[in-house]
């Protein structure tokens, strides 16, 4: 926030406040009333690009290889969740990209990218329920395996082939040639299979096992291979577990970690560090102390018990989470946090049922599936949903702009290349403005009594850029 000269008219003085830089985002976490104007307390769909306000991300129909994907039409079914399957075809000699959906009819559907044209049934993959998944190069193929509970299926990208014996799986990953897996429920044991052999779960010496990890930490939510260790993450709590060769070797530690329980769909290995959500807020960790980041989102009511999703893609961590507004609806967001800056955006109306990152061999997206649309979505640097345009709003805090006495705000500026509405309120009363797109500063007349000011700003276009808000207040001197 900043201040022009104060001018003396006979009683009466005349001062300006105004923004001119965007990029400091947003702060939920602080009190309305000590939070500078320069701050967001609430910004949707929006970035903060070389000072200005602009248009965040969106969602649009996802391409491969130059082409639109074919949408999921299959007839009276919703899709419900995303995988992104690689493998390498021994007769084209060439990778096959390959999207699966789980449905609500329980059972697969998959299209190979630049081969089918839409999805069709896989005979013999069905669930219950959403299973997990990991990739795994068995026997010289490419195979995914999914789990839930004690049912576990194999699919080489032709063939069904069923796992005897196999564990409750609730997650699992490859580590050292072997996979481990967390089981459901309260239990507290870690699984993992004889090395080389992912199907092998008979339990001796020299082939599977599993370790019990009673130590208070909670149930097993999550597994995952990082930096040359396995980090078990669980309810209250991380255990880190060494695991080469032998299984006679393997040795645990525990990690302190957050007293709030953990969201196991949240963890995600983001290049160097893993993020996850826990019920009072985000954290990364590296191997020692989790750290808390992004506090500043604090404000904004996470409701972790929903649940939330994540993916790391270029640089950044996304997550798919619920939050709650002012007045105590709660509606979707898409957080998008850039890990080497700390910084962060949030979007909504996006309506994500499932997203994945795909890692083609010549092509690396973030692929999305939505609760109102067949189409397959991929990431887009435009703020819009399937070309449709999305409101970006920006809100500040209550200013009393240094002042504390009653005045009466009698202009607002903005520079604007877009149009947009503005809504000023005070505790006195509110006025909503309309400004047309423009590259020269623009001025309304408002004429509002109050002593603390806050300010809407809100833009339907795709295209959005803000570089000015300001406003003009007399007072008696």
């Amino acid at each position: 926030m900043y201040y022009s000269k104060k001018i003396s008219r006979g009683a009466r003085v005349r001062s300006r406040v105004y923004v001119n830089d965007f990029s400091k985002g947003i702060v939920a976490s602080q009190d309305k009333k000590h939070l500078p104007l320069s701050y967001a307390f609430r910004s949707y769909n929006t970035a903060f690009k070389g000072g200005s306000l602009k248009g965040g991300f969106g969602i649009k129909k996802a391409t491969f290889d130059g082409g639109v994907l074919a949408d999921f039409a299959v007839e009276g079914v919703l899709p419900k969740k995303l995988y992104y399957y690689k493998r390498y075809d021994e007769e084209i000699s060439a990778y096959l990209d390959c999207l699966l959906i789980y449905a609500s009819d329980n059972n697969f559907y998959k299209m190979v990218l630049g081969i089918d044209e839409g999805f069709s049934l896989v005979s013999g993959l069905a669930f219950e329920k959403e299973p997990s998944a990991v990739t795994y190069n068995y026997n010289g193929k490419d195979v995914i395996i999914f789990s839930v509970g004690n049912l576990s299926k194999v699919y080489d990208g032709e063939t069904v082939t069923f796992v005897e014996d196999a564990p409750g799986i609730t997650s699992s990953c490859i580590h050292s040639e072997r996979l481990f897996a967390t089981e459901g429920g309260d239990k507290t044991t870690l699984w993992f299979s004889d090395d080389f052999n992912p199907l092998n779960w008979n339990v001796s010496l020299e082939d599977a096992g599993y370790i019990d990890l009673r130590d208070g930490r909670g149930s097993l939510l999550k597994v995952i291979s990082f930096d040359g260790y396995l980090y078990v993450f669980r309810n209250y709590g991380i255990s880190r577990i060494t695991a080469y060769g032998d299984q006679a070797g393997f040795s645990v530690d525990g990690i302190t970690a957050s007293a709030s329980r953990i969201i196991p769909e949240s963890i995600c290995v983001c290049s160097d560090r893993i993020i996850y959500l826990a019920e009072d807020g985000f954290y990364s960790f590296s191997g020692g102390t989790p750290t808390r980041i992004m506090g500043k989102l604090d404000g904004l009511n996470i409701n972790a018990k929903k649940g939330a999703r994540a993916h790391y893609y270029r640089g950044n961590y996304y997550c798919v989470l619920t939050l709650k507004d002012e007045n105590g609806v709660e509606f979707q967001a898409l957080i998008c946090y850039l890990v080497k800056d700390g910084q962060f955006t949030v979007s909504k109306n996006l309506n994500v049922v499932d997203f994945t990152v795909m890692e083609a061999e010549k092509e690396l997206k973030l692929l999305f599936i939505c609760g109102d649309n067949s189409a397959i979505g991929e990431l887009s640097e435009k703020s819009e949903y399937f070309s449709r345009g999305i409101t970006k709003s920006w809100e500040s805090g209550e200013s009393d702009f240094g002042i504390s006495k009653e005045k009466t705000l009698t202009k607002l500026f903005i520079n604007s290349e877009a149009p947009v509405k503005v809504r000023v309120k005070s505790e006195i009363g509110a006025r909503t403005l309309n400004f047309m797109g423009s590259k020269k500063m623009q001025m309304i007349p408002v004429g509002l009594r109050g002593e603390y000011y806050s300010f809407l700003i809100e833009c339907d276009t795709p295209e959005c850029s803000v570089s000015y808000l300001g406003a003009e207040v007399e007072y008696d001197g």
